[in-house]
Parts: structure tokens; sequence; C-alpha cells
């Protein structure tokens, strides 16, 4: 398999960056292009009829979604790959179909991101996240490993 799209999933942590070195790495290796995705979520809100609640939310939600475009620019902005073609978007909504709605949208044939956990691979991203995504992608998945603390 020779990656042509390499999709990275990163949540800014030092387990998505341990993930985005591996997928520089792979990148430099394969003569293929990253595309970063941050999936900016929001914590479930009570519902209620009020329309200042509703608007409320959306004021937030434009906030967490301008916040995760700083972060997302800062940290592409900071890589020192200028062999490696690197871009990057912000989803809003649930991690895993942003994920895996971004690498079908950008053509990717490799997805890599970060696990957490004691033993790596038990544990995944938060909620299982990674677990979703190797179940459900129609490509391979990469979980790299959290960096030693």
């Amino acid at each position: 398999m020779h990656p042509r799209t390499i999709l990275c999933a990163t949540d800014f942590t030092p387990t998505g960056e341990a993930a985005l070195r591996e997928a520089i790495g792979l990148a430099r290796r394969f003569d293929a292009r990253v595309h970063v995705v941050r999936v900016a979520t929001l914590q479930p809100q009570a519902t209620t009829l009020d329309p200042s609640h509703a608007s409320s939310a959306a004021l937030q939600l434009g906030q967490r979604q301008e916040v995760a475009q700083a972060d997302l620019d800062r940290l592409l902005g900071s890589i020192d790959a200028p062999d490696v073609e690197i871009d990057g978007e912000v989803r809003v909504g649930e991690a895993v179909p942003g994920i895996l709605g971004a690498a079908e949208d950008s053509g990717a044939d490799l997805i890599v991101l970060g696990t957490r956990g004691r033993t790596g691979l038990q544990r995944f991203l938060s909620a299982n996240t990674a677990e979703k995504i190797v179940r459900h992608a129609d490509v391979p998945v990469l979980a790299v490993p959290a960096p030693n603390q």
C-alpha cells in the first residue's frame, strides 16, 4: 500500500502531535500529502424553548469553531516540513462522523490518529473514537500510541 493522501486527526494534545509526526514521516516515505482535521465538538446543552438559549448556543458554536481554527492555523504554521504538502480543516460536530467525512472528502487512503491509555491500543481516544474509526473506515487506520509521559 502506498498512500497518496493521509488524513491525520488531531486534538492538539501530545498524542495528536505524535500522530501528526507519524503522518508526516509516512508522507515523506510515500510522497503523499497530509490533510489534518480537527473536529470541534460541543458539550450537550439542556434543551429549552427559550430562543435566547438557541442564540447563545449558536454563539458558543461559532466561538468554538474560531478557536479551533486559530489553533489549527498555529499548528500548521509551526510544522517544519517543506518537502510535504500539508493542509487542514476544522469541522464541527461529533468526532467519528467528522473524521470519517473528512477522510472521504479529502480522498484519504490512510487515516492516522493517536491513541491514549496505559497500553496503547487497549484504550482509544476519548469515548472509543479510534475504535469506532477503525470499525467504520473504508481505508486503513494507523493508531499511534501516546508518547511516554
